[in-house]
């Protein structure tokens, strides 16, 4: 995280919930036919004003979802309510739209598991961290919406030609005593595994359930911007967690390839 805490999300006073409803067990949403595919999607930010929307990709179904949020905003994300999630994968596309670059455009993208939003924002993430010379992977967790705890920093980009990547993500939380945190991330369209980020949570009480989601976070001054698609968040086995994330994952990048 670095730079940027994620402490503002506590005092987060603009949550829009789009419709209530019931979300099944295991859910992706493709954002596409510019619709949600799950209807309990709830967005936040801080200070209030962020936005998030649909991009609606001309003369095709394949759109994607968008968090924006303008100067002085640090932060936006949004949860898939209805559903808790304790052992779960998530995954998606991150920086879909590719234009992540720039001195003042560089936004921090995350996938969110077990997380609430009871007292600002609590619960385990995966952030790829863009900065100028790179993009560097983690995964964290985070109390009372500020990173508390996490693993070693994986820089998986050392150069400026990179920085507009798409690129697919997975995040795995599993297990209740001392939680075990695995990121990855995979190159388009190859899929090519660049880098994996481990965590164990052995520090203080662990976050035992939660809902699943995406974030952004301003690396800059001049607010975020986000992009996303083809977010899944599964219910896996313990002992098959790895193995059904890459399944997922596969399948994201084989239809990623398909579709561009």
């Amino acid at each position: 995280m670095g730079r940027t805490s994620l402490r503002a999300i506590a005092m987060a006073a603009s949550i829009t919930c789009l419709i209530c409803g019931i979300a099944r067990a295991d859910w992706t949403d493709t954002f596409d036919n510019n619709s949600y595919d799950q209807p309990t999607w709830t967005f936040f930010s801080s200070p209030s004003g962020g936005t998030a929307s649909i991009v609606d990709v001309a003369a095709t179904t394949d759109d994607y979802l968008q968090l924006g949020g303008g100067s002085g905003i640090v932060i936006g994300g949004g949860l898939v309510l209805g559903e808790s999630f304790t052992n779960v994968g998530v995954s998606g596309w991150v920086n879909e739209k590719g234009d992540n670059v720039g001195a003042y455009n560089l936004t921090d993208h995350l996938l969110l598991a077990r997380t609430t939003l009871t007292s600002g924002v609590d619960g385990y993430g995966l952030i790829l961290d863009w900065e100028l010379d790179g993009i560097e992977l983690n995964v964290i967790k985070f109390d009372d919406g500020s990173p508390t705890a996490g693993g070693t920093p994986v820089m998986f980009f050392t150069d400026t030609a990179n920085l507009d990547q798409r690129l697919w993500v997975q995040l795995s939380v599993v297990g209740s005593t001392n939680p075990v945190l695995t990121g990855r991330v995979f190159d388009a369209p190859s899929g090519t595994l660049l880098g994996t980020a481990t965590y164990t949570d052995n520090s203080g009480t662990p976050y035992l359930s939660g809902f699943s989601g995406i974030g952004a976070v301003a690396d800059g001054t001049s607010g975020y911007t986000g992009t996303f698609d083809n977010i899944t968040s599964v219910v896996p086995e313990p002992t098959s967690a790895l193995l059904l994330m890459i399944s997922v994952g596969s399948l994201g990048m084989r239809r990623r390839s398909d579709t561009r």
